[in-house]
């Protein structure tokens, strides 16, 4: 018979790998590099769309429920919607076979793992620093064949906008804006002895709203300052996610030329 208080360090160390799996920011001691052909790095960026599961989350996690999703908080209705939503995303980065995947829009760390068993063999491991996004609870993170070499880390700078120059057209009170939902981190190419500082992103949606514009400027510069502090030389860049805005000299389909500076404040070589 198993007493009373083996039964509760027992609860307690099954919370505390829940909690644990919500957000996985470090880098291993040894970091792996499971890629089949080591001469070659295919990186992709996928906003995913709500991909939530409804995690289970506890006070003590420090965590808060945000939207309800699955549920009336997001596209999916319920957890079999959400569930095939998840098999369907499997599918694609299956097919695309990146070596590194930055993922925006999903709930957290425990997703990324239902993810990674959902593509088998291909060994990818989760990576999720928590962001600020209090509205909606998404995050960003990455599924990787290749660790990262630094914790995942982010930026808590808030800059003044809007800034001097922009065009976007907005006419209100000044404000602070920094970037909810982001990361930075480096990765070691051991075979060709390079070093890869990667930021994925997320910003504010809307493009051709004036006070995004703004914002979204604001945002860009948190990022530009980050990368400046935190590159040296050597570093090849990857910055890469989901801007929620056009760039001047990549033009889509449709021929969108942005309002805003965002996109181009992030190109610095």
């Amino acid at each position: 018979m198993i007493s009373r208080s083996v039964l509760c360090l027992i609860f307690l160390i099954v919370i505390g790998v829940s909690f644990a799996a919500e957000f996985c920011p470090l880098a291993p001691a040894v970091p792996q590099d499971r890629r089949p052909n080591p001469y070659k790095l295919r990186v992709a960026s996928f906003n995913v769309e709500w991909l939530f599961l409804a995690s289970p989350k506890g006070n003590s996690s420090g965590l808060e429920e945000f939207a309800k999703c699955p549920g009336t908080g997001c596209t999916w209705k319920n957890s079999e919607e959400a569930l095939e939503h998840l098999k369907t995303i499997a599918r694609i980065i299956d097919n695309f076979n990146a070596d590194i995947v930055a993922l925006q829009e999903v709930e957290d760390c425990y997703v990324l793992t239902q993810l990674i068993l959902l593509i088998p063999f291909k060994g990818y491991k989760p990576y999720m620093l928590k962001g600020t996004d209090t509205a909606t609870g998404q995050n960003v993170g990455i599924i990787t064949k290749v660790d990262p070499i630094q914790n995942l880390q982010r930026s808590n700078e808030y800059v003044i906008y809007p800034l001097s120059g922009n065009k976007c057209g907005y006419t209100g009170a000044s404000g602070n804006q920094g970037v909810s939902k982001h990361f930075f981190t480096r990765f070691y190419l051991s075979v060709v002895d390079r070093i890869i500082f990667m930021a994925g992103l997320h910003l504010l949606a809307i493009p051709t709203a004036s006070d995004r514009c703004a914002k979204r400027e604001a945002q860009a510069t948190v990022l530009k300052n980050l990368i400046i502090q935190n590159t040296s030389p050597i570093d090849d860049i990857i910055v890469l996610g989901d801007f929620n805005d056009y760039a001047s000299n990549i033009l889509d389909i449709a021929g969108n030329v942005p309002t805003s500076r965002a996109v181009s404040y992030t190109h610095l070589r």
